[in-house]
């Protein structure tokens, strides 16, 4: 199951403005996860929404979710349809499945 977490809600990108406040948000996540972080070029289509583009990763990581870190990020993004005016970031990482 994939389950989508937004932000919390309006925020300065990351990397900008170092020196201002930012707001900290938690979110706890289950043993066994896979954390997807990624920037707009991974969901962002000019002719299409970016709800459908959330709805096509969300898709790929249900049907990826068992595969190697490095499989996984490889499908992701090579099953990215790109139109190549946005930059495309993502940052992967699991949880642990258990005490270590």
């Amino acid at each position: 199951m994939v389950r989508l977490v937004a932000c919390r809600g309006p925020d300065l990108p990351l990397g900008v403005g170092i020196a201002v406040p930012r707001g900290d948000h938690l979110d706890p996540v289950p043993a066994g996860s896979t954390v997807v972080l990624f920037t707009g070029g991974l969901i962002e289509l000019s002719r299409e929404s970016i709800d459908t583009g959330l709805e096509r990763l969300v898709a790929l990581a249900e049907e990826h979710a068992d595969l190697p870190l490095r499989s996984f990020v490889r499908a992701v993004t090579d099953c990215h349809p790109s139109d190549r005016h946005d930059g495309l970031a993502v940052l992967v990482a699991r949880t642990p499945t258990g005490p270590a």
